[in-house]
């Protein structure tokens, strides 16, 4: 084998440049490897903080649905007052009606019996007008005399 220089200049040449590129390539791993590091922890951290999300997210889906669960029970519960206090007014209204009607029944009994015991004291009033003209205009004096002395008479026993 020849060796001639311009192979020695090519060998040398290349040692001195793995020589040479060996730090480089060093640093050049090392930064390499530090930038891999730094991107596995970002993206560990950003999984985490997407785990942190989604379980937020999870617990914020169902805390609404706890609060529309409750707020349809409030709802539901606000419906069933309603009946409830309609339901009431209305059996209070009836009872108040009826109130009224048995009050106004018992005026009316009332005015009833006032009318009719008026009326039989005009009937009273009347009948002994009526009789004391009959009695006025078919008595003698003689015969009227004979009965207030019998009705004095009968008024003294009964005072005594």
């Amino acid at each position: 084998m020849v060796v001639d220089e311009s192979m020695i200049v090519a060998v040398a040449f290349a040692t001195m440049l793995f020589l040479g590129l060996r730090p480089f390539i060093a640093f050049l791993n090392k930064n390499l490897d530090a930038r891999s590091a730094r991107i596995d922890k970002e993206l560990k951290d950003a999984t985490r903080l997407r785990e942190e999300a989604q379980h937020m997210m999870s617990e914020y889906e169902r805390k609404c649905r706890e609060v529309e669960q409750e707020a349809q029970q409030m709802l539901a519960q606000a419906e069933h007052n309603v009946v409830l206090l309609k339901q009431n007014a209305e059996k209070q209204l009836k009872d108040a009606v009826a109130a009224r009607i048995a009050v106004a029944h018992q005026q009316i009994a009332l005015m009833e019996e006032q009318i009719i015991q008026e009326m039989k004291t005009q009937a009273i009033e009347r009948s002994v007008r009526v009789t004391q003209h009959v009695i006025q205009s078919t008595l003698t004096q003689e015969a009227h005399n004979h009965l207030l002395r019998t009705m004095l008479s009968d008024a003294s026993h009964v005072a005594h």
